[in-house]
Parts: structure tokens; sequence; C-alpha cells
């Protein structure tokens, strides 16, 4: 007896109902989430396209710019470079630096 009353208490029509809302809101859920995460993916593979796509251009500018650079520099030639007023270096100097440990002394005052 005890059996059925607890039985009929669960599978009342008020607690199915409330588990097929349930049901639904969690399967409502689930779609709407399915749908976010689908959409999410999509943006991303689009951004990584236009990415890719921004980097062939760069690349195709700095391969464009390399070309420039050498031109111009098969174009400088001893004759241009005396022309433009550089001449050859005879003697080289050289700059070193010193480190602070060389210059720095400790004196005691006794």
């Amino acid at each position: 007896m005890k059996f059925l009353r607890l039985y009929n208490d669960i599978f009342s029509l008020k607690t199915q109902r409330q588990v097929f809302w349930a049901l639904c809101g969690i399967i409502m859920l689930m779609g709407s989430l399915y749908i976010y995460f689908l959409s999410v993916s999509v943006m991303n593979v689009v951004m990584i396209q236009e990415k890719e796509h921004d980097i062939t251009q760069l690349s195709d500018e700095v391969g464009e710019l390399e070309l420039a650079y050498l031109e111009k520099k098969e174009g400088i030639s001893a004759p241009l470079v005396e022309e433009l007023g550089f001449h050859k270096i005879t003697h080289k100097s050289y700059v070193t630096r010193t480190s602070i440990a060389d210059r720095v002394t400790l004196q005691y005052d006794e």
C-alpha cells in the first residue's frame, strides 16, 4: 500500500508536467548552446581565412620591397659613390668601451 502511494506521488500528473518542462528547458538550453558554439566556430574559421589572406598580402609586399632593395643595391657602384662625395677611409679607428670596474677603486683612509 505504501509503495502504491509513493508511486502515485512520484508519477503524479503534476510531477510529470514538471519533469516534462524541465527536460524541455534542458533541451532548449542544449540546442541554444549548440547553435552558439557552432556560430563561434564558423566565425573563427572566417577570421583565420582573413588573417591568412592578410599574411599573404604582407608577404607579397615584403617580397616586392626586397626586390626593390636588391635593384637599388645593384645600382650602387664605385664611380657613383665617388660622384656622391664619399671616399675610402685609409686609417680605421675603433672605439672601445672600458668597464666601470677598471675605473672605480676603493680607498680606505685610516
